[in-house]
This record gives structure tokens, C-alpha cells and sequence, in this order.
């Protein structure tokens, strides 16, 4: 590789290893597509440790084992294989290496508990304070530590303390210490239920020993905007019958081939499934039925365009068969399917078959993280989750690195149905978010006053 193909480190990814080598331990939270992987790897470079470890999801080990070379960097070693072959690699060269957290909760045993630089990416879900993947990596010491998240507020605002619990244990000790600090606090059917935050001023200073945080738009203004929007769509008559039945009754009695079947909700929470799977195709209920208005949407809005370079993103795994069999049979037959169950190498494979062919690619919104569909420049959603950043950050999947063209994102939503609920849920996390961080760039201006200048030699 050239020095002319090497990456060149933007001002800002500059601006947020400056922040990571002033602090030492701190949460690189730049909204997804800014180059967080980067960021660290400049840091690395900085800090220049003995032993590294680079704790990573499955999708994220590609990104770990392509993005070094593109700053002319190497890779790390990554911990995999047969449990000998892992017990080799863990005794022998841990200068650079790599792992799952599954990986390494399984090989704890073997794992030295003492490092200079631990890195953390999609470090939000280590954030659980009671779950055995926070407690593995608090068992960890190192001098620096780098955790990586586009979603440092992933579910609400005190998520963010176990992440500051893992970087300065003795400063944030207490959850309840935390929540009390900067949070109302009332007494519910099930106990203490948090409200809001009571301090906004003092969590922005708090968090800014710890986090650096910026939007594309107040770093990359240059970069084409992610446009969001909504297709409005009708249920059919059917699909609407189907939906009051589970609304009303929470059960279904359906004949097929062998008899009548019944498909029942026996909770509220089933039933909500149940509405939500109703929604992006009926034939998740039952292959016998309709594929649904929004799968009908999709396919008219397809025909009306010559870019047939997209993505559809999909809650549902079990989905895939039913969109994928509906564009085949309207003759589009360049399809790649992203999901759960798929080997690093068949992902490699797939990436580059959508590039190569300008096809659609089908992807579920949680497998969506830590890899590109550039230069796609339109996805749809056929339902959604509940957790927005989920969805957040499948958007990014498209709006990211150095695109030329803004990117178009579709919510397909159904009027007085539980897709309501979630679009509501989904634009409350913004304002939430944009609470937080300041409409006027206040948390920017307060970070930037506190950053020493790295000197330049």
C-alpha cells in the first residue's frame, strides 16, 4: 500500500485522540461513522504499550483485521481457533491481540488479568452492571483504556454509569450515588423508578473528563445528510381484520392443510410480538397468508426507481425468506442476506457480492454494526426495535466514511398500530440525547475549553 491510498486522520479524529491520551481511560463516543476505530488506533500509536488487548464483537473482528492496514498500521492477533489453539495464543505473543468477550469469558482462566491498553468496541453492551460480561472486563487492570460506543445512552441515560464504573471505579462507586447525583428518583409499584435527569449542567461536566462526543453534523459538515422519513401505508383488509382479532382477543384460529391451528398470545408482551411480526409480513404468523402491506409498499416503491441498490433492514430473521421470495418472483435476483448465524468469511463474501453487484442486501437491524453498505444511498425498514439506537445504528450502516451522496431512510409505518408506540419511543431518544449533549453545541464548547493542545513534535 501506497502512502497516497493511507488514511489521513481528520481534525476531529485528531481532536478525539488528544482527548483519549489526556485522559488515559475514556469513552470514544462519536456517533457511528465518524471512525472510532481510527481514533484508537492513533492513540495506540501514542501510547505505545507492551501488551494490548482489543475486546470486539464477531462483526467487529473484520473491522479490527481491515482498518489497521488502511492507516498502515498492523493488525492484531486474533484469539480463535480449538481451546489448545487458544491456550497457545494466550501463553505466547499478547503484544496485539483480539478477542471476543465470549472468547474471553470462556478462556478466563487464561487470560493475564494485567495489560498497558485495553480496548473495548461497542462497548455499550458491556454496560449491564449486572451481567457476566461487565463483571469479566471489571476483573481486567490496565493503565489506558479506550471504550468505543456510538451509543454511550443506549437504553436512558444512567446506562452510562457502568461504563464510568469501569474506567474510575473509586470516583463512581455507587449506582445509587450516581442516580441520586444527577437523576429524580420516585417510589413506584416496583420500587425506586427513575424519571429524568435533575442536573444536566453537572452530568455534562462530569461526563466530559470522561467523553467526547460529536455529531457528523458538528464535525463533518461537509458530509452529505442522512435523511429520515415515513412511507405511510394502509393495512390490507385481511392483514386489518388479523390485527383487531390479536388486538381485541390475543389469540387466532387459523385453518390450514392438516385442521385449524391456533396462534395465541398469552401475555401482553407476546402479544406485542405477535402485532409487530403481523406487521412487517403475516406470513410470520402463518406461511399460508398474504405477504402484508408493507412488503406490497416495498415492492411498488422498487418498481417506480432504477436504484435497486438498497438495503432492507427487518427486525425478524425468520422475515428474510418471505421478503427475499417476494423480490425474487418480481425478478430481482441480486440479493445478499445479512444474519445471526453467519461465519466472519461468509459475511466477507456477502459485503463484497452486494458491492460488486449494485444488488439489495436483507439484513436484520441487531447483526447490523461494525461494517459499511456504502455505497447503497437508500434503506427501508420493515418494523423496528424497541431499542432505537439498534436502529440508529443500522442506519449507519449507509451514512458513513466518504460518501458523495446523502442517504435516504424509510420507516415504513402503519397508522394507529404499535408502529406508533416504537416511532415514538424512537424520536424521544433524540431529544434525549440532544438534551444531553446541548442543542447549541454546549458539551462540544465545554470539552474543547478543557483539551490541553498535544504538542506537535
Amino acid at each position: 500500500m501506497t502512502n497516497d491510498t493511507l488514511f489521513v486522520p481528520r481534525p476531529y479524529q485528531v481532536e478525539a485522540t488528544q482527548f483519549a491520551i489526556q485522559h488515559g481511560r475514556v469513552i470514544l463516543g462519536d456517533v457511528m461513522g465518524l471512525g472510532k476505530t481510527g481514533q484508537a488506533l492513533l492513540a495506540r500509536e501514542y501510547f505505545k504499550p507492551r501488551t494490548t488487548l482489543v475486546i470486539a464483537g464477531r462483526n467487529a473482528q473484520l473491522v479490527w483485521k481491515r482498518q489497521p492496514a488502511r492507516w498502515g498500521l498492523n493488525a492484531p492477533t486474533r484469539i480463535r481457533g480449538t481451546p489448545e489453539k487458544r491456550r497457545q495464543l494466550w501463553a505466547g505473543d499478547l503484544s496485539y491481540v483480539t478477542c471476543t468477550i465470549e472468547t474471553l469469558r470462556r478462556d478466563f482462566a487464561l487470560v493475564p488479568k494485567v495489560w498497558d491498553l485495553i480496548i473495548v468496541d461497542e462497548a455499550h453492551k458491556l454496560a449491564n452492571r449486572k451481567a457476566g460480561n461487565y463483571k469479566a472486563l471489571k476483573a481486567l487492570r490496565s493503565r489506558w483504556m479506550l471504550l468505543l460506543t456510538g451509543s454511550p445512552f443506549r437504553k436512558a441515560i444512567w446506562n452510562i454509569w457502568a461504563l464510568l464504573n469501569i474506567l474510575d471505579p473509586r470516583t463512581w462507586s455507587s449506582y445509587w450515588s450516581f442516580i441520586n447525583r444527577f437523576c429524580h428518583v420516585q417510589r413506584g409499584v416496583f420500587g425506586m423508578e427513575i424519571i429524568g435527569i435533575k442536573d444536566m449542567k453537572g452530568l455534562r461536566l462530569a461526563l466530559s473528563n470522561y467523553l467526547i462526543r460529536r455529531s457528523k453534523k458538528q464535525v463533518r459538515p461537509d458530509m452529505p445528510p442522512k435523511r429520515r422519513d415515513y412511507w405511510d401505508v394502509e393495512l390490507t383488509s385481511t392483514q386489518a381484520k388479523l390485527y383487531n382479532k390479536l388486538v381485541e382477543d390475543m389469540i387466532l384460529e387459523v385453518d390450514s392443510i392438516d385442521g385449524a391451528s391456533i396462534i395465541a398470545s398469552p401475555s401482553i408482551m407476546v402479544n406485542q410480538l405477535r402485532l409487530r411480526q403481523l406487521l412487517v409480513t403475516p406470513k410470520l404468523l402463518d406461511p399460508s397468508f398474504e405477504d402484508g402491506a408493507a412488503i406490497d409498499e416495498l415492492v411498488e416503491r422498487l418498481a417506480e426507481t432504477n436504484d435497486h441498490h438498497m438495503v432492507i433492514f427487518t427486525p425478524f430473521k425468520e422475515a428474510i425468506p418471505f421478503i427475499e421470495a417476494r423480490l425474487r418472483s418480481e425478478g430481482y435476483n441480486a440479493i445478499i442476506k445479512l444474519h445471526g448465524g453467519i461465519s466472519l468469511n461468509q459475511l466477507e463474501k456477502r459485503l463484497a457480492e452486494f458491492t460488486s453487484t449494485q444488488g439489495i442486501a436483507i439484513c436484520t437491524i441487531k447483526f447490523a454494526e461494525s461494517f459499511d453498505l456504502v455505497p447503497a444511498t437508500w434503506a427501508v425498514f420493515l418494523g423496528y426495535e424497541w431499542v432505537p439506537d439498534d436502529n440508529f445504528q443500522a442506519e449507519d450502516r449507509l451514512h458513513r466514511g466518504e460518501i458523495t451522496d446523502p442517504i435516504d431512510i424509510w420507516y415504513i409505518r402503519h397508522s394507529g398500530t404499535v408502529d406508533e408506540d416504537q416511532l415514538k419511543v424512537l424520536n424521544e431518544r433524540v431529544k434525549m440525547v440532544n438534551d444531553v449533549f446541548g442543542r447549541k453545541d454546549e458539551y462540544l464548547k465545554l470539552l474543547r475549553d478543557r483539551l490541553v493542545p498535544q504538542n506537535s513534535s
